[in-house]
């Protein structure tokens, strides 16, 4: 049963066969659906200590109940959250999730996006190299870049692996993960940062005396 937000019926049918045939139906409703209402449904009846029936039985199956929803916000995974101006990627809306990832020129980077929504949604990554018309990790994309899409239980988690940058500093900058299905869209950023060594800490000598301590410090 595969829903948008609303209402939905779950009926069960309980038929007695003895002297007399007697016929019960019970109704599960239930309103204002949400995405958390995702789940498989059953109807258990009991009749005294030993006696139990299920519907739908254990051969049929149980009835799975699939809420449709847009995508929500994508969120940034294993990166560090930005929220200072000086990290911000200047790009997207308000309420448009932004990360921070540090990568280095000499080995590839790995970034993650992950998202819930109904119909799975399919993922688009662009980035600074190439702008924003062109997809990252497709067949008909630059090469270098690696698109793998998959589920983690209800989460859509899109990674794109990115080439090393060596001497080409183009790759690093702000990436684009956006999600997609019939029902609405959703867009994530990433800012790939080039991480460098800390620069040599500088020291300067002075000379103090004992009446330019006692005048300082008065």
């Amino acid at each position: 049963m595969k829903l948008y937000f609303g209402t939905f019926e779950y009926r069960c049918l309980l038929i007695l066969r003895g002297v007399h045939y007697a016929v019960f139906v019970f109704g599960l409703s239930c309103t204002d659906l949400r995405p958390e209402d995702n789940a498989y449904y059953a109807c258990e009846a009991f009749s005294g200590p030993h006696w139990r029936a299920i519907a739908p039985s254990v051969h049929e199956g149980t009835g799975r109940v699939t809420v449709w929803f847009a995508p929500t916000a994508v969120e940034p995974r294993s990166a560090i959250p930005v929220e200072s101006a000086e990290d911000s990627t200047g790009d997207g809306a308000g309420g448009e999730k932004k990360g921070l990832v540090y990568g280095l020129a000499h080995s590839a980077s790995r970034l993650i996006c992950q998202t819930t929504g109904q119909p799975t949604p399919t993922w688009r990554w662009t980035g600074p190299q190439t702008g924003p018309n062109v997809a990252l990790g497709e067949s008909s994309g630059p090469k270098g870049y690696t698109k793998l899409d998959y589920q983690d239980g209800e989460l859509s988690v899109s990674e794109l692996i990115v080439p090393a940058g060596y001497w080409n500093v183009e790759v690093f900058g702000t990436y684009s993960c956006t999600a997609t299905n019939r029902l609405g869209s959703a867009t994530g950023h990433l800012r790939l940062k080039l991480a460098t060594h800390p620069d040599r800490p500088s020291m300067r000598a002075c000379k103090a005396s004992q009446n330019n301590f006692y005048e300082s410090y008065f």
